[in-house]
């Protein structure tokens, strides 16, 4: 019922004719939800929409099993649907009739990590920096991983190191390999009023630079506030100036 973003799920499907006829023109379909792989031997591909196998007939009482295995992306709670389908004729009819089943599977954990190095108090108008850290706890691969950074509002870019690959807040980051640790160091300078919080927000994900499709799959908040500046008063009593 539920599984680690990333984890390989073996998806075992049972099949029976549990009628008198034989059943002819057996086809099965998986359907897995977006952004799935699907393994063929010990090589991963992006699943198809829907993955079709031919059988043959089923006699009456035969049993077939088929295996699949595949990796589901996704964010902490996010539900996925996995749905079978069979569509067969009976050899007495000339109708076809299907057979449907399906399962929702949620992720219970996302195995990356993501945090902050933010200063407590920034002051305004001044270059600041900061540091992103991402880390992975998986046992296979995390690919094509992208990082975004929301600014707070008043907040003006200066430079990072590496340099955003899409605008001034997308990093692409590739692959993230099992207990791998990288980081983004980012400048800017912050506007607002002395004591004002300004939040940072940084989501893990994937973004197709194509359709400008961005899905989240781990995000980290962390504010800085406006230093408040210290009050200087100065003021004369009988010429003597005091402050």
């Amino acid at each position: 019922d539920s599984v680690e973003s990333g984890e390989i799920l073996t998806i075992p499907i049972r099949l029976k004719n549990i009628s008198n006829a034989d059943l002819q023109n057996v086809e099965f379909t998986l359907l897995l939800p977006e952004r799935s792989l699907i393994y063929e031997g010990s090589e991963a591909r992006s699943a198809p929409p829907r993955l079709i196998q031919k059988i043959e007939n089923l006699k009456p009482g035969e049993e077939r099993t088929l295996e699949f295995k595949t990796r589901l992306f996704g964010h902490e709670g996010e539900e996925k649907k996995i749905e079978a389908v069979l569509l067969y004729q009976p050899e007495t009819l000339k109708a076809r009739f299907s057979s449907r089943n399906s399962q929702i599977v949620t992720i219970r954990l996302v195995p990356l990590g993501l945090s902050w190095e933010l200063p407590a108090t920034i002051s305004r108008g001044q270059e600041m920096e900061a540091r992103l850290r991402y880390t992975s706890n998986a046992e296979l691969p995390f690919e094509n991983m992208s990082v975004r950074i929301e600014y707070p509002a008043g907040f003006t870019f200066v430079s990072s190191e590496p340099s955003p690959t899409t605008g001034e807040n997308m990093w692409d980051i590739g692959t993230i390999d099992r207990g791998e640790e990288g980081s983004i160091v980012f400048r800017g300078k912050v506007s607002g009023q002395e004591g004002e919080f300004k939040p940072f927000r940084a989501t893990l994900g994937v973004f197709n630079p194509l359709t400008k499709e961005w899905v989240p799959y781990l995000d980290a908040s962390n504010d800085a506030k406006i230093a408040v500046m210290p009050l200087f008063v100065e003021g004369s009593i009988n010429e003597t100036r005091e402050g």
